[in-house]
């Protein structure tokens, strides 16, 4: 049986995306980066950023609450690009295959909206999609109870 579509989740399916890997740089010790991916840039304040806040209005509390991280904290819009280390290993075939197939293809990802643009032009394989709803973009971020 022909896939009729394909439908594509974007981070660690498509995207190899892991914050780790630019605090790496920042942040010298490893104790002190666990701790500050989990206790202040953590998955629940970076949700935010899914649902539709910008990462400039997301980092004003926390850094409010954590000054001695502002440069830390600002990293994580600024230096966004730097999470990723290009597609997850065998994706990026899969989906130039079922386009060459002309399986029609979508995404759809829990990812901020400020970086979609820049994302768009470094990932070739995010321009075959037809269409990829990004959370951030719509204000609502997957699975939800709406």
């Amino acid at each position: 049986m022909a896939a009729e579509i394909a439908l594509f989740d974007l981070g660690h399916v498509v995207l190899d995306w892991d914050p780790a890997r630019l605090y790496a740089k920042i942040i010298d010790t490893p104790q002190e980066r666990q701790m500050f991916l989990a206790d202040i840039c953590n998955m629940a304040w970076h949700t935010r950023h899914d649902a539709g806040a910008s990462f400039a209005e997301n980092a004003v509390d926390l850094i409010r609450q954590y000054p001695q991280y502002e440069t830390e904290i600002l990293a994580w819009g600024r230096r966004w690009m730097e999470m990723f280390d290009g597609y997850v290993e065998g994706t990026a075939e899969l989906i130039r295959r079922l386009d060459a197939r002309q399986v029609p293809l979508y995404a759809l990802t829990n990812m901020p909206a400020d970086p979609w643009d820049e994302m768009l032009q470094e990932f070739e394989i995010l321009r075959r999609f037809r269409d990829v709803i990004v959370s951030g973009r719509i204000g609502l971020i997957k699975p939800g109870t709406e």
